[in-house]
């Protein structure tokens, strides 16, 4: 830079001088004689000559030293505005303008280096909450919610995010808001388990409610962690009723046996009459105690994945129209009127397992038979679904169910209607093995029921699912 400035002060001394000079001329010979007109007529032309390239070369050198300034200045400028890749090109060296250049550069390469480093950052973080196997929400110190987890929407059931609404205004359970607000007016941690009924699935979560604070003690928010411990609760209750269950449902064929064998070996048996209706008794007892055991090895096979789902394409009209003779016996025994609905003509072809299919419609239609009073009325519906498969529905008009119990009905030895469930000769297992082999076939299963009026239960089959290996 002093260069440039040597120059341009050794230019500017050099035209005045030779100004100085051709004035200094002037003045003389205007002294000694007159001038003519000619003479003056030069000398004007040379100081305007004189004049004009003394302004380009000052011009030519100012614009010479200020480019440099000003692509530093356009490049601070695009640094404001994020664009950390911008560079200065310069081919003069040994100056000030020329370090005051590859600073700049090395400054824009720095930010760019840790623009990235931040940039991989935030993703890496993000990809970690996103992923987390516990549900994450922020609550920024305004109240509004800031960050939400894939998990946490799985768990709410929450089919966007909500960021930027105040709390309240999620749909949060009620539960929840007023941990959030306990959590807010009182600057502690907050816990508690709660129960989700969410249409025929139970989520138990432990929730825990914390402020976060900054550096200098001040809370800048609230962080939510939801963590998902229905499985273990669900293996605990397990674990705490199957001896009971087991014991109960058992108890009862084998006393029931083992009475009226006694009574036989008393004397009973030399009785004509009453040996053949104990009997009788002592034989659907003894096939009551099998079809547990059955129903109980079948669950456990199905629980562990020790079966194989034989896929092939099935049609479900063709199932149904199979179930139909004996289905129909069924409801005429109780006087219920069975109609089973569907496209004589039409084709419902999914991928299925036939005889896992025939199982659970069998238990379906079974079930609304069991729980329908006589001269009720048993529905067997398919219909489309979404463009992905169909849908069977089998509507009765029975008991129906207590809306605090559908999240409980596909549990093992769960009974809506204990005693009747007991004198048809049911072992509280069948839902249990429905929902398990429609999941099996990656499909859904619906319950929409009022107690008094009847049940829906909805079976959804996909065309062609997603076959894991």
């Amino acid at each position: 830079m002093n260069s440039l400035f040597l120059r341009l002060t050794a230019s500017i001394l050099l035209i005045i001088g030779l100004n100085l000079i051709g004035l200094a001329y002037f003045i003389g010979e205007t002294l000694i004689e007159e001038v003519t007109d000619k003479g003056k007529y030069y000398i004007i032309v040379s100081f305007v000559i004189s004049f004009v390239f003394l302004s380009v070369l000052i011009y030519h050198l100012i614009r010479k030293t200020m480019k440099p300034v000003d692509e530093i200045t356009a490049l601070i400028q695009d640094l404001t505005k994020g664009y950390y890749w911008r560079r200065i090109y310069t081919q003069e060296t040994g100056n000030e303008l020329h370090a005051l250049s590859a600073n700049t550069n090395e400054l824009a390469q720095q930010l760019q280096r840790t623009t990235e480093e931040q940039v991989v950052n935030e993703n890496r973080l993000q990809a970690l909450i996103r992923h987390m196997a516990s549900g994450l929400m922020f609550i920024n110190h305004k109240g509004r919610v800031a960050i939400t987890n894939e998990k946490v929407k799985d768990i709410l059931q929450w089919e966007q995010d909500y960021v930027n609404l105040i709390y309240y205004e999620a749909p949060l359970p009620e539960d929840i808001i007023t941990m959030v607000k306990d959590a807010f007016a009182k600057d502690h941690e907050v816990k508690n388990q709660l129960t989700m009924n969410q249409g025929i699935h139970r989520k138990i979560v432990e929730l825990s409610v914390a402020p976060v604070k900054d550096l200098e003690g001040k809370t800048r928010g609230i962080v939510l962690l939801f963590y998902d411990i229905t499985d273990l609760k669900k293996l605990e209750q397990v674990r705490a009723d199957f001896v009971a269950n087991v014991s109960h449902e058992l108890k009862t064929p084998l006393t029931s046996i083992k009475g009226f064998s006694e009574t036989l070996l008393s004397g009973a048996m030399y009785s004509e009459e009453h040996l053949k209706a104990f009997l009788e008794i002592i034989h659907k007892e003894s096939d009551r105690l099998y079809r547990l055991i059955q129903d109980l090895l079948h669950l456990s096979h199905i629980e562990q994945n020790r079966f194989s789902i034989k896929w092939e394409n099935v049609d479900i009209k063709q199932v149904l129209e199979d179930l139909k003779p004996s289905m129909l016996e069924k409801a005429k025994e109780k006087e219920i009127n069975l109609q089973m609905t569907y496209e004589q003509d039409q084709v419902y072809m999914i991928k299925a397992d036939r005889d896992r299919l025939y199982q659970i419609l069998l238990n379906l239609i079974t079930n609304a038979i069991k729980y329908t009073s006589p001269q009720g009325q048993v529905t067997v519906d398919i219909n489309p679904w979404k463009d992905k498969g169909y849908s069977v529905d089998v509507k009765d008009t029975g008991v129906g169910i207590k809306a605090e119990e559908i999240p409980r009905i596909f549990e093992r030895f769960y009974r809506v209607d204990k005693d009747r469930s007991r004198e048809s000769g049911g072992t509280g297992l069948g839902l249990a093995i429905v929902k398990h082999l429609v999941e099996a076939h990656h499909g859904e299963i619906d319950v929409q029921s009022v107690e008094g009026e009847g049940s829906v239960f909805t079976v959804h089959f996909y065309r062609h699912p997603v076959l894991k290996d």
